[in-house]
C-alpha cells in the first residue's frame, strides 16, 4: 500500500531546475532511503513534501489525498513529519520539555497556564513512551542543550514524533554524529518503522545500505536510479555521479 508518491513534481528558482519531472512511490512502513551528490535536489524534495516550498508543476499525494501545496501546519496534521540538516529544538528546556510541548500542540486538550506539566498523566505517559523508543528516557531531565550531537538528533527525531505521524522524513541524521554514537541512531530509525514509514536522506552510504530495501538516487534534481542497495551499488550511473567512479 504505497503511503507517497510524487507525480512529475518540479521546482524551480528562476533559471535553475532543482527538481525536474520527480516521479517516487513510497510503500506504508518501507524505510526509503534518498541519496545524491550535494546539490541533488534531496532537501529540495523534502521541502516541497513537507510544504515549505511549493512545487512549479506536479502532484503530491499522501495516503491516496492531495496534499500539493498545502502549508506546512496542514501537512503536518495530515500525518507527516521531519528533522532538519541542523537540529532543531529547544536548548534551554529539559528534553521531557521539548517532547511534551509537541504532543501538547495536537493534543485535543491542550495545555494552559492554570495546569503544571506535570500534572497532566495523559501527555506525560505519551512523552515517556516517545523517550523510551528513541533511548532517551534515562535523560528526560537534562537539559536539552547539554545533549551529545548524537543525543540531539535522538531527540529531534522524538520531537518529530511528538506529533504523532505515519510518515517521517529524517534529513541527513547522521551528520556531525560520533561512530560511537552513529548505531544509536540507527537502531532507533528501526525501532520507529516498526509502525511508521520512514524516508532518509543520508550521505553515509553505509547506513542507508543496512537500513534501506529501496534507495532512490537524484542528480541534478532528477532520479536516475532506484532499486535495492545491490542494485543500487552496481549502477554504473550512480558510481559515476555519486561513487565518483568513471
Amino acid at each position: 500500500m504505497k503511503i507517497l508518491e510524487t507525480i512529475n513534481l518540479t521546482k524551480h528558482f528562476g533559471g535553475l531546475i532543482a527538481i525536474s519531472d520527480v516521479n517516487i512511490t513510497i510503500e506504508k512502513n518501507e524505510i526509503r532511503g534518498l541519496i545524491g551528490p550535494n546539490g541533488a535536489g534531496k532537501t529540495t524534495f523534502l521541502n516541497l513534501i513537507t510544504g515549505y516550498y511549493k512545487p512549479t508543476k506536479g502532484k503530491i499525494f499522501f495516503n491516496g489525498s492531495d496534499i500539493t501545496g498545502l502549508p506546512p501546519y496542514k501537512i503536518i496534521q495530515k500525518g507527516i513529519a521531519r528533522t532538519f540538516q541542523l537540529t532543531n529544538f529547544f536548548p534551554e528546556m529539559t528534553v521531557f520539555e521539548n517532547i511534551w510541548l509537541g504532543i501538547n500542540s495536537i493534543s485535543r486538550k491542550p495545555w494552559d497556564f492554570y495546569h503544571h506539566i506535570g500534572s497532566l498523566k495523559y501527555l506525560n505517559d505519551k512523552v515517556l513512551e516517545i523517550l523510551n523508543l528513541v533511548g532517551l528516557d534515562q535523560k528526560k531531565h537534562m537539559i536539552a542543550g547539554n545533549l551529545s550531537y548524537g543525543d540531539r538528533k535522538l531527540l529531534e527525531i522524538g520531537i518529530a514524533l511528538s506529533t504523532n505521524p505515519t510518515l517521517i522524513l529524517l534529513d541527513e541524521p547522521m551528520q556531525g554524529v560520533s561512530p560511537e554514537e552513529k548505531e544509536k541512531v540507527v537502531e532507533c530509525i528501526k525501532r520507529i518503522s516498526v509502525d511508521k514509514t520512514v524516508l532518509i536522506i543520508e550521505h553515509d552510504i553505509d547506513v542507508i545500505l543496512r537500513l534501506c530495501k529501496t534507495i532512490t538516487v537524484l542528480d541534478r534534481g532528477k532520479v536516475i536510479a532506484e532499486g535495492t542497495p545491490n542494485e543500487i551499488s552496481m549502477d554504473i550511473n550512480v558510481q559515476r555521479t555519486y561513487l565518483g567512479i568513471e
